[in-house]
């Protein structure tokens, strides 16, 4: 596995919690939506009403499902962000830190390298290098972290 895919595997936490921030964005919308039809709804017109079909009905649906759809993105971090803390575990600490900075916290190399006082070429190298020693392939060495390979 080449370097720029590991880094590419590696950051699927990162852009899991992307998607977890646009579904809580459109969950806010769906539930000011459905508040704003349903103080509005004045009811009137008469007849039956088909609740199923209206605005209100609509709206409330739509915000339960993004409502799941949270939960199970929800899910799935915390199972990553668990994979990737076990995967750096037997590093050294100063090998965690950049890892858990830019993996975890979504840090860019260059405010890892502000954040542990390092200047951003000492960083960037020895990313590549932790990154070089990663054994993220299931076929390659299976005495690596095991949780590796489920990343």
């Amino acid at each position: 596995m080449t370097y720029e895919q590991k880094v590419f595997k590696l950051s699927a936490y990162q852009r899991k919690k992307m998607i977890g921030v646009a579904l809580r964005a459109d969950l806010d919308y769906w539930e000011t939506y459905s508040t704003a039809i349903s103080t509005n709804d004045t009811g009137g017109g008469g007849g039956t009403h088909n609740t199923e079909h209206s605005p209100t009905f609509t709206a409330a649906s739509r915000a339960l499902e993004v409502r799941e759809d949270i939960e199970k993105t929800l899910a799935g971090l915390l199972r990553d962000r668990e994979k990737l803390i076990s995967l750096f575990a037997s590093m050294d600490d100063d090998d965690q830190s950049i890892m858990y900075l830019v993996y975890i916290s979504g840090f860019s190399l260059a405010d890892t390298a502000k954040y542990m006082g390092l200047t951003p070429n000492a960083v960037r190298k020895r990313h590549k290098k932790i990154i070089d020693r990663l054994s993220l392939d299931s076929k390659s060495r299976k005495d690596d972290n095991k949780c590796a390979d489920k990343i």
